[in-house]
């Protein structure tokens, strides 16, 4: 299951383009989607570990650059974070 499943199952009133809260009848459409519990709490910390990073970056100053974000944008969408996860296993 890709992560696209869990934005196109969960339909909440959002705040500047993101989610508020997860209810349970979000959490039930993901599961009928075919995600178990755990692959949806994974999804949840991954997004929240991305927040953290990004307000952590942000708020010690540090600009992203954009030709870079385009960039890791195509790659991420056709290749996933697979190609990433092999540079941090032990060699």
């Amino acid at each position: 299951m890709r992560a696209t499943t869990v934005t196109a199952c969960i339909r909440k009133p959002r705040r500047r383009g993101f989610l508020r809260e997860l209810a349970q009848a979000d959490a039930q459409a993901v599961f009928q989607a075919g995600w178990s519990e755990i692959a949806l709490h994974e999804a949840v910390l991954t997004i929240c570990l991305f927040n953290f990073m990004n307000r952590l970056l942000e708020g010690h100053g540090i600009t992203g650059n954009p030709t870079l974000y385009e960039l890791r944008g195509k790659a991420l969408k056709e290749a996933g974070y697979d190609p990433l996860l092999k540079l941090l296993q032990p060699k």
